[in-house]
């Protein structure tokens, strides 16, 4: 594991997961005016950065662990 691994897809995909919760929630407020929705989106989007940084976390310690000198 000498080589740096990129994080960029899961980023991306991360950040456009959080983008579509948030069109969602606009677009429902918009289309209804009702925000029923509101709160299940943000927990979405807290669970999304949530395993997000919790798979980057679990990396990081399996890397310290493994003893890998570019951690």
């Amino acid at each position: 594991m000498s080589e740096k691994a990129s994080r960029g897809f899961s980023k991306k995909m991360a950040v456009a997961n959080c983008l579509a919760a948030w069109a969602v929630i606009a677009f429902v407020v918009w289309r209804t005016g009702s925000d029923e929705i509101v709160r299940g989106c943000l927990a979405l989007i807290g669970f999304i950065l949530s395993c997000y940084m919790g798979v980057g976390f679990l990396d990081y310690r399996a890397k310290l662990k493994a003893g890998d000198e570019n951690a």
